[in-house]
């Protein structure tokens, strides 16, 4: 148990704030009509607000962060980094805004990434997905191919069907899984949601995957691209 206190203070305090992918660039464009300039900076904090992991991730306040997120057309990219670590392998998120002014809009994305952590010898590695879903998809697609002794996985392929069809809901047959995150009319993000942390590795094989619960906070700067009165989101608390 004390191999996987471990990694979950490198998952949690090294995948938790907000950071971007695409070399942090605004767009050169302006989204199309009737969707929102997405903030390009952000100061992001994660708390998590339950989970399965033995009470390992009850009470924690993950570290805030300065990210970048960048935006072409309706397709997002956002990545989740420490700020002060770079030594830690970030979370890099993709997906879609999605809504309008009047009932709000949303970011609908998916991703995950690993992290280490050694004692003596050995080596535990954490992997968080979110959302939970996408970890549980991964987990199949790693059993099938051990099964099988085929690498390959669809999960790539379904990825990029999902996000060039505008990130369509998933039902029971097909489709991708996904979480969202408000915009607010000011900008700011906010939404909860379940990342799975999935352990591997001799000190820590014998550990079942757990949920946790997310809850995320965004602070945002106005983007540099934004016109004076530009729309920025719709609408978020009272």
């Amino acid at each position: 148990m004390s191999g996987r206190g471990a990694v979950w203070g490198l998952v949690v305090l090294g995948l938790g704030p907000v950071g971007c992918t695409s070399g942090g660039t605004a767009p050169v464009s302006p989204p199309p009509a009737g969707l929102p300039y997405l903030p390009q900076e952000l100061d992001v904090s994660l708390h998590a607000v339950g989970d399965t992991c033995d009470g390992l991730g009850q009470g924690l306040v993950v570290a805030r962060s300065t990210g970048v997120l960048t935006q072409d057309d309706a397709e997002v990219h956002l990545t989740l980094s420490l700020s002060s670590d770079t030594t830690v392998r970030p979370l890099a998120l993709r997906g879609c805004v999605l809504g309008d002014e009047a009932s709000g809009f949303r970011l609908r994305l998916e991703g995950s990434a690993h992290a280490a952590t050694t004692t003596g010898a050995s080596t535990c590695t954490a992997r968080m997905a979110l959302p939970y879903d996408l970890g549980v998809e991964i987990d199949v697609a790693a059993a099938e191919a051990a099964r099988t002794g085929v690498a390959a996985s669809s999960l790539g392929t379904a990825e990029d069907a999902w996000v060039a069809a505008g990130c369509p809901d998933a039902d029971a047959a097909a489709g991708f899984p996904f979480f969202e995150v408000a915009v607010c009319s000011d900008g700011h993000l906010e939404g909860e949601l379940d990342a799975q942390v999935a352990f591997s590795g001799a000190i820590c094989h014998a550990d079942a995957p757990c949920r946790v619960r997310l809850r995320l906070a965004g602070a945002v700067s106005v983007p540099a691209n934004a016109p004076e009165g530009a729309l920025l989101g719709g609408p978020c608390g009272p």
